[in-house]
């Protein structure tokens, strides 16, 4: 009896709290949870957190400002791996994973701890940030920071790490494209650079054929005249242009006329690789610029996992019914809720969409993983079955309608839709049974990258018009091959000397003597029998056939002073740069190699200048000094190796070896 009482008694008092509860519940003013959130690291490291109970609909972000609060009342590393554990587990009940968001509170939190000098504290919160984004760069470069101050530079951990951090930027959806602009800005400055070097050594080679080839051309008798000409066709960029940098793509072509087959071929290769990169870099800084242009970020970042939406508010500016865009924006929009756990937000938009459309494979499928979500299996079936009666091949709703006949013991029936989903869409199925592992985790569908990318270059060229010149985003391949600077240049010039080449016989041109380094002409010269020596080296060197001893001792200084000119260029092109020695000695083959890799690490340097900001600079991590570390050590190998003992060679120069 007295049992009885004291339940009864228990059972009052609960009813009352209850009661009361609800009653202070009701006289707070409507809270604004169900407002977008965004999940700001640096809010997290100030300890600026809204408390749970003001929330009456929980989303993913108060989720974690509940772990990473009670995290913070212990220092108990043990009870705080217990916390992270519960987090992944909670993160993998709603297909969170990876979740880029939350491994960022962590590194905020790192960070946090290294400011007071944490160091433990620091490398454990990014190793918590590993569970839940294993690949994501801007832990792997902390803890690049972490090798370097613990175990040196030189240590393989922090070369592991910092590694790591440069790959993955490239498959990180947040920084690939940064990532890639960077690696065409580094391969621009290198076939820039590559392209210079070969001209310069181009211009000190041949600039007196083709200054000879137009004295020879012009009928004026005044020599001051025709030389100035010479000079102003070998320097006509700068005058028209007044740019400097024209010359190194002027040079390439106007000398390829004269040079040797070797040379010709590491020129036109060289241009190639210009031309490329110039592509390249202008497309990839193009890809960055829409990369962040809605509605593609706001689909990017579904894909990503990511959790705040606070950057896609510009997305609420198309849900008006009569906006063209409205269905895709507001479709994205309620994925980004779907993904913050905002269901009550993300279903009101998904059924909009049904009441206007009638009925959409997609958004039942996502509207079936949001009710799957709340445990109502039977409503997320039904929407599911209504996504395959719109689309009999839409893999996806097969696979997750087969979650939600496994909870209705459905057995056979998972088993028949599974089986259906891998005959239609094979890689989808692999990619599904991948992400099962602890939890039953329904996919849901975005829409594909290349439709929103598409769509922001379409909203782009309509409302903005800021954007002008090379950088402005265009699906022209044509643009993109011709607005970098120099490339149309580049063909122009090309094309001429291409057509010279062709048209004109090689007796046309101006040659160069291989022994005193004269140039001459076929109106210098009528006999082609000894083609690379001019009339008097042929006489003297040659046919020994009676030359007066005053013309000898001449001949004997021109060509001794040839000889040391040529040694002294060598000696300083092989210093500067190791393999341009070698292209000026004759071997160009190996000396292009030599100077494309010398060029490669230089350039590692040099666009370091100029490179677009990562997004992960906030880690203070160094990939970069990893860089210097090698770049430095490759570029002092290549300069002992081949550099300086090119330089020393007391050989002379062997122009022979390009002889035509």
């Amino acid at each position: 009896m007295k049992n009885k009482i004291v339940l009864t008694l228990a059972m009052i008092a609960l009813t009352a709290v209850t009661f009361f509860c609800h009653a202070q519940q009701a006289q707070k003013p409507p809270q604004a949870q169900d407002e977008p959130f965004t999940l700001n690291p640096d809010e997290v490291r100030k300890l600026v957190t809204s408390s749970l109970s003001e929330s009456g609909d929980e989303n993913a972000e108060t989720a974690i400002q509940r772990y990473i609060m009670k995290m913070q009342e212990t220092s108990d590393p043990s009870e705080q791996g217990t916390m992270v554990q519960d987090l992944y587990d909670d993160c993998l009940a709603y297909g969170l994973y990876p979740a880029p968001d939350i491994a960022e509170v962590f590194l905020a939190l790192a960070i946090k701890a290294r400011e007071k000098n944490d160091t433990d504290g620091f490398q454990r919160y990014l190793n918590f940030g590993l569970t839940f984004d294993p690949t994501n760069p801007a832990l792997h470069q902390a803890l690049a920071t972490v090798a370097k101050e613990n175990k040196g530079l030189l240590s393989m951990e922090y070369l592991y790490q910092s590694l790591a951090g440069w790959l993955y930027s490239f498959t990180n959806f947040t920084s690939r494209f940064v990532s890639l602009t960077n690696l065409a800005l580094w391969f621009r400055t290198l076939s820039l650079l590559l392209l210079a070097f070969i001209s310069l050594i181009l211009f000190m080679r041949y600039n007196k054929l083709a200054r000879h080839d137009v004295e020879e051309w012009l009928s004026v008798d005044d020599e001051r005249v025709r030389k100035a000409a010479g000079w102003l066709l070998v320097l006509l960029p700068s005058v028209i242009l007044l740019s400097g940098y024209w010359l190194v793509v002027y040079w390439a072509a106007l000398f390829l006329i004269y040079c040797r087959v070797p040379e010709k071929v590491v020129t036109i290769v060289a241009v190639a690789l210009l031309l490329v990169s110039g592509s390249l870099s202008l497309h990839m800084q193009q890809e960055l610029f829409l990369s962040m242009y809605p509605p593609h970020f706001s689909n990017l970042r579904c894909y990503a996992n990511r959790v705040d939406i606070g950057p896609d508010q510009i997305l609420n500016q198309h849900m008006d019914p009569n906006d063209p865009l409205q269905d895709t924006y507001a479709f994205v929009m309620a994925n980004r809720y779907l993904i913050h756990r905002s269901y009550v937000k993300a279903e009101k938009i998904y059924t909009s969409l049904l009441r206007q459309k009638g009925s959409d494979p997609y958004v039942s499928n996502n509207l079936g993983c949001l009710y799957f979500y709340e445990n109502r299996v039977s409503d997320a079936v039904a929407q599911w079955s209504k996504a395959i009666e719109a689309k009999p091949d839409l893999a996806v709703a097969y696979l997750n309608r087969s979650l939600g006949k496994n909870k209705q013991f459905d057995f056979d029936g998972a088993r028949e839709d599974q089986s259906r989903a891998a005959g239609i869409d094979p890689e989808q199925y692999q990619k599904f049974t991948n992400t099962q592992q602890d939890e039953l985790i329904p996919l849901p569908y975005y829409p594909s990258i290349v439709s929103t990318r598409q769509m922001a270059l379409d909203q782009f060229k309509l409302f903005n018009k800021s954007l002008t010149g090379p950088l402005k985003p265009s699906n022209s391949k044509y643009s993109v091959f011709l607005r970098p600077a120099f490339s149309l240049g580049m063909i122009v010039f090309f094309l001429a000397a291409a057509f010279f080449m062709i048209t004109k016989k090689r007796e046309k041109f101006a040659r160069a003597c291989l022994k005193c380094g004269r140039p001459f002409c076929s109106q210098c010269k009528t006999s082609l029998e000894f083609e690379s020596f001019c009339g008097q080296c042929v006489h003297l060197y040659i046919k020994q056939d009676g030359v007066s001893p005053q013309a000898r001792m001449q001949k004997n200084y021109e060509v001794e002073v040839f000889a040391k000119r040529g040694k002294v260029i060598r000696t300083v092109l092989s210093l500067l740069a190791p393999g341009a020695g070698h292209l000026w000695d004759g071997h160009v083959f190996s000396g292009f190699a030599i100077l494309f890799l010398w060029l490669a690490f230089l350039s590692g340097f040099i666009s370091r200048i100029f490179a677009y900001p990562m997004p992960y600079n906030l880690a203070a991590g160094s990939s970069g000094s990893a860089f210097d570390i090698l770049g430095t050590l490759f570029l002092v190998l290549l300069w002992l190796l081949f550099g300086l003992p090119k330089a020393l060679s007391r050989q002379p120069v062997g122009f022979m070896m390009m002889r035509r």
